[in-house]
């Protein structure tokens, strides 16, 4: 629903700069902060969206290793996908502290606000990599072939 929002925000905001701009001659000059920042937090809320669905594009080579060295290779790509969304949503604390004090040129808004679309972001990853890493230790050695089977156009992470 919030990546929606953030849309529907971005196309009301992108069709008043292009008819201010072009129809009445006199640009809104908030218009593409506005954009550019939603698109900043629309890009890293969307990724995990789509990693909370497993839906990232990954590579799997492992199935003819058979189930139990798949499940294997799921949790430890999943451990590393979760520490590095990890480090770097602890990083984008520091960046956020860094900017602070930055305000955006049109709008006023703090930059940190901005900046906070990272760690949200890599939170919100880091938790769905984690629930994911649990789900594959779930898995039997049947789930395991038949979530992967022979399949090489759907690939799961």
């Amino acid at each position: 629903m919030a990546c929606v929002l953030i849309v529907g925000a971005m196309l009301v905001t992108v069709l008043l700069q292009v008819v201010f701009r072009y129809a009445l001659r006199a640009p809104l000059p908030w218009t593409d902060e506005l954009a550019r920042y939603s698109l900043i937090w629309l890009t890293f809320i969307a990724a995990a969206l789509v990693m909370g669905r497993r839906r990232h594009i990954a590579v799997h080579i492992t199935v003819r290793l058979g189930p139990r060295p798949s499940r294997i290779v799921l949790i430890a790509v999943g451990a590393v996908v979760a520490a590095t969304c990890a480090l770097m949503a602890v990083l984008s604390i520091s960046m956020m502290e860094r900017w602070s004090k930055r305000i955006s040129t049109v709008l006023e808004l703090p930059m940190a606000a901005v900046v906070a679309a990272l760690g949200v972001g890599f939170a919100l990853m880091t938790v769905h990599a984690i629930a994911g890493m649990i789900a594959d230790a779930r898995l039997s050695d049947a789930d395991v072939l038949a979530q992967f089977g022979d399949s090489t156009d759907e690939v799961l992470l």
